[in-house]
């Protein structure tokens, strides 16, 4: 599966939510995307805008790459296999646009941009500027708001939280059509797909190094610059070999 392509500047409205930081490492943050994912795609004229991988962690394309790191900001499509999140049915706004068609749309919208940025804290006398704001009115509905492109920037998303409150939010404020039991209040487990690019990227690296074990993943930060991938794959082989001699001949692990 390729990445998808850039959705024309039409296809896109004037609802976004850009979610600034996800709280957990890669196995939390996976099943935390999948329940915004079906959030979002359940209030009308909304699109999220895709966030990136930076240290194993989930944040906005906007944020700079933590700088005790050494890496790029990788797109969560490059990650998972996304590409129905950006496709646009009848006509409709997708249900996540990539940051730079995100940005791309609204430097050529000439409409104005409404920013409300949003902390998730329980206590909201901890959130940090400028994450103070509170959603709009109830009179405020952005699905229906043709004269301005609003953006709704969230702090602190985790698992259950940032779902919830996009529903309670965007679904139940404005009295929006919801299920009565919403998936992205049970997902407990992420139906997410790796890209298949990596699945054939490790299978060429391994295939390179003549690895022949039986090897179906090889999990490894790839964000960071200047990786061994080979260097990496090997020393789990070597792993793996030596758990299994001591196995065989009755060690303790």
């Amino acid at each position: 599966t390729d990445l998808p392509d850039a959705v024309p500047a039409s296809n896109l409205g004037n609802f976004f939510i850009d979610i600034d930081m996800f709280t957990e490492g890669i196995s939390g943050w996976r099943t935390t995307l999948y329940q915004v994912i079906h959030a979002v795609d359940a209030i009308p004229g909304a699109t999220l805008v895709e966030p990136c991988m930076m240290g194993g962690r989930l944040m906005s394309c906007t944020r700079e790459y933590p700088p005790e790191l050494e890496g790029e900001p990788v797109p969560v499509s490059e990650v998972y296999d996304l590409a129905w999140t950006f496709e646009s049915v009848d006509g409709q706004p997708p249900t996540m646009a990539s940051y730079g068609d995100f940005m791309q749309h609204i430097g050529q919208a000439e409409k104005e941009v409404r920013q409300i940025r949003i902390c998730l804290k329980a206590s909201q006398t901890e959130c940090p500027e400028p994450f103070t704001d509170r959603p709009g009115p109830k009179e405020f509905d952005p699905s229906q708001n043709d004269d301005e492109i609003t953006v709704y920037t969230m702090f602190m998303c985790w698992w259950g939280r940032c779902a919830f409150e996009l529903d309670k939010n965007f679904l139940r404020r404005y009295g929006k059509p919801r299920p009565e039991d919403p998936l992205w209040l049970h997902a407990y487990t992420a139906d997410l797909k790796i890209n298949p690019r990596n699945i054939l990227f490790v299978r060429e690296v391994l295939a390179r190094a003549g690895i022949r074990d039986h090897f179906s993943l090889i999990h490894w930060r790839g964000e960071r610059k200047h990786m061994n991938y080979v260097k990496c794959a090997k020393s789990i082989v070597t792993a793996k070999r030596n758990m299994l001699s001591n196995e065989l001949s009755g060690e303790p692990d």
